[in-house]
Order: C-alpha cells, then structure tokens, then sequence
C-alpha cells in the first residue's frame, strides 16, 4: 500500500476512533528531528497511542532502536484497549497480558 492511500486510510477515521501507531524504521530514520516532530504531532494533536520502537536487530542489520515491538504485545495492547475475549477451552480469557 502506498503512502498515500495509507494516510487517506487514517485520515477518513473519526478522530475520535482510537488508533494504534507501532512505527518501525532504521535507527538514523528514527533519530532524524522530522520523525520526533512527526510522532509528537500524531500522539498530541490527533491523539493517536504510538508504541515503540524498540532496540535490538533491525531487519536491515544493524542494531539499534527502530524495532516495532513484539507482536504478542500489540495483540495484548489491542485486547487491552477493546476489552476482547477469546475463548479456551469453552472458557472466556481476556486477550492480553
């Protein structure tokens, strides 16, 4: 998906929906003034919840912080947040930690 259909996408939500933001990129992205100014502008004036990144191995070799978090935390974050259940054993279980 391109960027721009990306943006449209959140740009036709309520800002009233709550949104999830787990950014990902090289760590010299991630360090850059822009992205500092980018997050803060989506965490304050939209009120979008950015979680992340994190150090460790990045997908392009180095090592450093630009890590999208686990994916067992965003599925927790997620069940947190809507209240989701799934079902184990014919038990209902909270979704998350």
């Amino acid at each position: 998906m391109k960027i721009r259909k990306k943006t449209s996408l959140l740009r036709a939500l309520a800002p009233t929906t709550p949104t999830f933001v787990y950014p990902a990129m090289n760590t010299l992205m991630y360090e850059h003034p822009l992205t500092a100014q980018h997050i803060r502008t989506i965490q304050e004036t939209i009120g979008y919840h950015v979680v992340g990144p994190v150090s460790k191995g990045l997908a392009c070799g180095d090592v450093g912080v630009g890590a999208m978090v686990e994916w067992r935390e965003i599925v927790a974050a997620v069940g947190e947040r809507f209240h989701l259940v799934k079902k184990v054993d014919g038990r209902d279980t909270s979704v998350g930690p």
